[in-house]
């Protein structure tokens, strides 16, 4: 057993690889920035990349963002995967790509789409991606300067992935109808460890249904809206809470936002936001300045303003420890 799972290994991070080097032609004389964890698959795939094409990857000493742009001018980069807390970080510094960066893959998150153009102004080549641990890293891609009309998008399949999208019914969606994205590829997982804790979500044609909703468009490109289980049901309507927190960042004052439901008696669900911002406001002025750009029954029912969010050491915010906030009443 050991013996099979280690060769099923080496099959799925070689497939992996040869699927992106496909299209970004990887060479020797390359160097990664390991600009992730190694315990994100993100990071250790960054490695395996460099590892496969014989090139160099340069390991910093920390992984706060000033310090990244300080090996990737001093080091010679010329790959690059970033999270969007840290593009985000790199425009706020006003830091410009040096000419031979010639890849920067950004996932792990939704992206803001203004952070992405002013990137692109300060020169950073960023190729959008997207994908899981259970794909082995990046399934979708595109280069955003060739596309600039699907900035919001995942991307396209790299070569050996296919996407489909289902309804709930496990039905094939038409094109621009949302459902559930589900992935077939040749490095695609094939069970959770230890085996049998946790049942792998597979539809009768044995593709991998990730969780995450979106549609895929005429060409091909893949939008992701949100996650399955983070859909809320308030009184019988359902909420995307990401909607909602798009229309909360665009107020006046807001840092950042995380909106998700906590049960209700009266109402199933209501909908519950932490609020990063510097200034004091109460519901009732949340309310006002949201009214006209969302439906009434979207509207937060509870709120909380911090000031700083909790987040990991990559900017994630640390939802747990929010959402604790709102159940201990603090």
């Amino acid at each position: 057993m050991i013996h099979s799972c280690y060769l099923f290994h080496c099959i799925i991070l070689d497939n992996s690889v040869n699927n992106i080097d496909q299209i970004e032609h990887y060479k020797q004389n390359d160097t990664f920035l390991l600009s992730l964890p190694l315990y994100h698959i993100g990071g250790l795939m960054i490695f395996f990349r460099s590892w496969f094409a014989g090139a160099r990857v340069c390991i910093p000493q920390k992984l706060k963002t000033e310090e990244l742009i300080d090996e990737i001018k001093n080091q010679n980069i010329t790959i690059l995967s970033l999270v969007p807390t840290q593009l985000q970080k790199i425009v706020e510094l006003r830091a410009s790509c040096p000419p031979e960066l010639r890849s920067v893959y950004l996932g792990g998150a939704a992206s803001d789409e203004s952070v992405i153009i002013e990137a692109i102004k300060l020169g950073w080549k960023i190729k959008k991606v997207y994908g899981s641990s259970e794909t082995c890293s990046m399934a979708a891609y595109f280069d955003v300067s060739n596309h600039k009309e699907k900035i919001n998008s995942s991307g396209q399949p790299l070569p050996n992935n296919q996407f489909f999208v289902f309804n709930n019914n496990k039905q094939l969606c038409r094109i621009n109808e949302t459902g559930e994205i589900g992935i077939r590829s040749n490095c695609l997982f094939k069970f959770y460890f230890p085996d049998g804790e946790y049942e792998v979500d597979k539809n009768e044609s044995d593709t991998f249904l990730t969780g995450d909703l979106g549609f895929i468009d005429e060409q091909g490109f893949l939008f992701l809206q949100s996650r399955k289980k983070r859909i809320i049901i308030s009184g019988g309507e359902n909420i995307d809470p990401s909607e909602v927190e798009l229309t909360i960042n665009k107020l006046n004052g807001i840092s950042d936002v995380f909106v998700f439901g906590r049960k209700d008696e009266e109402w199933g669900e209501i909908l519950c936001a932490a609020i990063e911002s510097d200034y004091e406001f109460t519901l009732g002025e949340l309310k006002k300045e949201l009214g006209g750009k969302i439906a009434r029954f979207k509207m937060p029912k509870e709120i909380r303003i911090i000031k700083s969010f909790p987040r990991t050491e990559l900017g994630k915010i640390k939802y747990e420890y929010l959402i604790n906030l709102f159940q201990k009443n603090i």
